[in-house]
């Protein structure tokens, strides 16, 4: 363990005092993906009705029978819709560039050693389809006008693969908003097996008449992203300056000693949460201290299950230090003849803060007292790790670097 997190566990008695009741037999976890092939069916619901992403500019009808998978956190992934049982699959991401993008770019005579026709954004997709790890051999490659307006600019490629011995086709359309943003449409779908060649394969003809119904569906539009990049940068210059105002004089006035909370079901109470408030220090350093001790416990058929958590969050009013510590106890009643089952989780995080120093030929500056320095400029750099250990198994380490108007979880409690 790092020693700045071994200081702050010692500095804790909170929650050293919950690390008591901890039960730890730690053994490495392991992990699975997720293919083509059927899988555990995801949390998600049906989507039958018309989709449309105002953050992302984009409106379109799925096809029938998928079903909408949570969206991941990528700002380039619009929509993912999934058929596990009939191999079926959909996928809409987001291609946007600073410079100009063409169908096509003609080759240089000059450049021998390079081919500029690679650089078209349709040449570069065939690339994708027709290389590894897919393999395919395309089978469609054109540029259409569609979309609900008739006259959007589309690119149809088309491509059959194999993934193990079942045989797949992969459609993607390439939607043009502008020469510096398109949407890419991706339905994978399974073909039927051992077709003769001189054969329609009624599965494929299916797949292509659903995914042209799709298509004719797309509405774009072109100034979304540059929109929500300028709301995006107006919220970050006035987070900058909500943060710059931290200080513990403003603090203080909102800060709430003690407070407790009854939680209630079915007209009952079955637990409660003690929180505190307070200036303190941690490691030697002064900063804003929350700590939270929760109970609950709740009655089912096969008995009653009791949770206890206790969370201390510490961070330096400037924001350049921040440890927090989590650990939750789960305990079920005994069950025919054997002990009380308990659970445990403990998570441990750290978030730190360093300057440094970046060669910037645009926007840095150099040193007036040695004109041979390059120009540089001055970052802040935020960096988190966090370790999570429970019963059975100890998590990865997470390591991230944070954006600059990331606030800890101390000064996050406090604000309204």
């Amino acid at each position: 363990m790092m020693p700045h997190l071994a200081n702050t566990l010692r500095h804790s008695r909170f929650a050293l005092a919950m690390l008591t009741l901890a039960i730890a037999a730690d053994s490495p976890a392991q992990g699975a993906t997720l293919d083509l092939s059927p899988a555990t069916q995801p949390v998600a619901t049906t989507q039958p009705e018309r989709f449309a992403s105002k953050a992302s500019g984009v409106a379109f009808d799925p096809p029938a029978g998928l079903v909408q998978l949570p969206k991941s956190g990528a700002v380039e992934n619009v929509a993912h819709f999934r058929d596990d049982k009939n191999f079926r699959e959909l996928i809409v991401t987001r291609l946007s560039s600073r410079e100009p993008l063409h169908w096509t770019t003609p080759d240089d005579p000059k450049t021998k050693d390079v081919n500029e026709n690679d650089k078209g954004i349709i040449r570069s997709q065939v690339l994708q389809l027709s290389g590894r790890p897919l393999s395919g051999t395309v089978v469609r490659e054109d540029v259409i006008k569609s979309g609900r307006d008739g006259n959007t600019q589309v690119a149809m490629l088309a491509a059959r693969f194999n993934q193990g011995p079942r045989p797949f086709l992969k459609q993607r359309a390439i939607v043009r908003a502008h020469d510096q943003l398109f949407y890419l449409f991706d339905y994978t779908t399974a073909r039927t097996e051992n077709v003769p060649k001189d054969e329609v394969d009624p599965s494929e003809k299916a797949a292509v008449d659903a995914f042209r119904k799709i298509i004719d569906t797309v509405e774009v539009d072109p100034d979304a992203v540059t929109r929500n990049s300028r709301d995006a940068e107006e919220r970050l210059f006035r987070t900058r300056a909500l943060l710059v105002n931290v200080t513990e004089k403003n603090i203080a006035p909102l800060l709430i000693p003690e407070q407790c909370y009854l939680f209630f079901k079915d007209g009952k109470p079955i637990g409660y949460s003690f929180i505190t408030e307070e200036f303190g220090m941690r490691d030697g350093q002064n900063g804003l201290v929350v700590s939270i001790r929760s109970f609950s416990r709740s009655n089912t058929d096969n008995g009653a299950t009791e949770t206890r958590s206790a969370t201390e969050n510490f961070c330096m009013l400037d924001r350049s230090f921040e440890t927090w510590i989590n650990v939750v106890l789960v305990q079920d009643d005994a069950k025919k003849g054997a002990g009380p089952q308990r659970d445990t989780m403990r998570e441990f995080g750290v978030m730190s803060h360093e300057q440094k120093r970046i060669f910037d030929q645009v926007d840095g500056s150099a040193d007036i007292n040695d004109d041979k320095n390059p120009p540089v400029r001055i970052v802040d750099n935020y960096k988190l790790n966090v370790t999570t250990l429970t019963k059975n198994s100890t998590s990865p380490q997470v390591e991230r670097l944070l954006p600059p108007f990331y606030a800890p979880n101390a000064l996050s409690h406090v604000l309204p």
